[in-house]
């Protein structure tokens, strides 16, 4: 997953199988989920919040669904 804080940054020619507005706590796990067959584009109006381990932190979404 990348991670795009300026829309122009995306190219023109993307598509996306679902667009997903919102990532609380049902849009990411759904985009999470859906990406692994579809092209899934998860917008947030947020920040970029991984600047402070209070917050918030990276990791392999994937790999913590196949956990649980």
């Amino acid at each position: 997953m990348r991670f795009v804080t300026n829309a122009t940054d995306l190219a023109s020619e993307d598509y996306y199988d679902y667009i997903i507005v919102g990532g609380g706590t049902a849009g990411c796990p759904l985009a999470a989920t859906l990406s692994q067959s579809f092209r899934v584009l998860l917008l947030e109006r947020g920040g970029f919040p991984f600047d402070s381990p209070a917050q918030s932190f990276q990791c392999d979404q994937r790999w913590v669904l196949q956990q649980s």
